[in-house]
């Protein structure tokens, strides 16, 4: 498959967080509803793609670079196994204008808000995954838990 456009990408990725903000809005504006005094955390995407933690892990993993190779703007690795460096800030941009909708959508409900990038801060360290490299481990789960309870907590007033 080759690359979408570059006019197209924009318009795929304002239509694709368009669609995220209306799948957020009813949920929060359901429970905002039925449960008017209840307090509601949206969180945003853990981490951001780093290039240099992927060769971290490929240098770990060898094998991890084919399932990170491809020719989609999202791809880590080009087909010529160079770091597609680019492809971060691609991917990187997508998340960031998922979480702009999110927050857009939050910001309209009350007793609604996000993590302020907070997960966006974790750094990915091998040691916090499981063998298939895409799942925390208890580790891990623990790391992240610790970045977003001080939110948590502001958010429930504990």
């Amino acid at each position: 498959m080759s690359p979408t456009p570059p006019k197209r990408r924009t318009r795929v990725r304002a239509a694709g967080a368009g669609a995220t903000g209306a799948a957020v809005a009813e949920p929060l504006k359901a429970v905002s509803t039925a449960s008017p005094n209840s307090r509601i955390l949206v969180v945003g995407q853990l981490v951001r793609p780093s290039p240099s933690f992927v060769e971290i892990l490929v240098a770990q993993d060898p094998a991890m670079r084919e399932r990170l190779t491809g020719t989609g703007e999202c791809d880590f690795y080009a087909p010529d196994g160079r770091l597609a460096k680019e492809h971060f800030d691609t991917l990187t941009s997508i998340i960031e204008g998922y979480e702009a909708e999110q927050a857009r959508v939050c910001a309209t409900v009350p007793n609604c808000r996000t993590d302020n990038g907070v997960r966006a801060a974790y750094a990915d360290r091998l040691e916090n995954f499981s063998s298939d490299w895409s799942h925390l481990n208890v580790h891990g789960q623990a790391t992240a838990a610790k970045l977003i309870w001080p939110v948590a907590a502001a958010q429930l007033k504990l």
